[in-house]
């Protein structure tokens, strides 16, 4: 036993319910930002979902707490994935404002006879975008204009020689 569960067991019933509800969320805010990554009831997201399960089972029950207990823990566990996911969801979202302005800047700097066309990702998966580009990398699609196009061609490539199996996600993936 750790020297936080020795100094948290002989504790009042509520410290010990605060204390593990805040160690589950905590636990649960990186794989929420994880699930954010794989289409709902995959395989990726049930792991993400269901993989700090036993840490703060055996916390629980190294803590001594009863069986009620589960409910609060289940329950700050939900919050801690909520909270993860809509965190990771925002920074994806500023990560894509950033990409798209930089984007905006490169084509104007170009000028307009440059020939480059601009596409925005409007769900930045990275499923998705590997999808994406190995589709366009074999339905003739002009990479050259796109090197967002053409480095997920590139990638989407590599997967299907290494023999990958990636599910296709439910959303577009690259928008014209």
């Amino acid at each position: 036993k750790t020297a936080a569960v020795q100094q948290l067991r002989p504790q009042k019933l509520p410290v010990k319910l605060v204390a593990v509800a805040a160690v589950a969320a905590a636990a649960n805010l990186p794989a929420g930002a994880v699930r954010e990554h794989f289409e709902k009831f995959s395989l990726g997201w049930f792991i993400a979902v269901h993989a700090t399960i036993p840490f703060v089972a055996m916390l629980r029950k190294a803590v001594i707490m009863p069986k009620y207990s589960i409910l609060v823990t289940i329950a700050s566990a939900v919050i801690g994935q909520m909270i993860g996911s809509r965190l990771e969801r925002a920074r994806l979202q500023q990560q894509q404002g950033s990409v798209a302005l930089q984007i905006a800047g490169s084509s104007a700097a170009a000028g307009s006879g440059s020939g480059f066309r601009s596409k925005v990702v409007r769900d930045s998966s990275w499923q998705e975008k590997l999808i994406a580009g190995g589709k366009a990398g074999f339905s003739g699609v002009d990479q050259d204009s796109d090197p967002t196009a053409a480095a997920a061609a590139a990638v989407g490539a590599a997967a299907a020689a290494c023999g990958t199996g990636v599910a296709a996600g439910s959303g577009g993936g690259v928008a014209g």
